[in-house]
């Protein structure tokens, strides 16, 4: 292969791996926003008579974490072996099948996980009739 070739193929190993981080990140955040406000909405719950709704909570929750373990995991065997080998025969191939499943499970768990805080947010917050 060629040094043009090598390094197109490297460039999108690194962009992948930097997606995987960024997801990461918002999945870690978007817990992190949760709790955070949770706790105004457990006391608003007893004030302003407002449902929490407990089973989308637990799976927005469990969404994203499944997400966050999923990014660990293909950083570990998939991102960093890309990315840092220069020019072996195994970084040059076309992706794997476990690492095209472990991509969906990290971008339907991370959407699934937004889902669901939608949903939490509309039904605990939503126009009350």
């Amino acid at each position: 292969m060629q040094s043009d070739d090598v390094k197109s193929i490297l460039d999108r190993a690194r962009l992948a791996t930097d997606l995987v981080k960024h997801i990461s990140t918002l999945a870690s955040g978007s817990i992190v926003v949760l709790a955070t406000f949770l706790t105004r909405v457990v006391q608003a719950q007893d004030h302003d008579h407002v449902k929490l709704d407990k089973s989308t909570l637990i799976g927005t929750v469990i969404l994203l974490s499944v997400c966050i373990v999923s990014c660990s995991v293909y950083l570990f065997f998939f991102g960093i072996r890309k990315t840092w080998t220069d020019q072996h025969a195994e970084a040059l191939q076309k992706p794997s099948k476990p690492e095209l499943v472990l991509s969906a499970a990290i971008f339907l768990t991370f959407c699934g996980g937004i889902v669901f805080l939608g949903i939490y947010a509309v039904k605990s917050f939503g126009v009350s009739q």
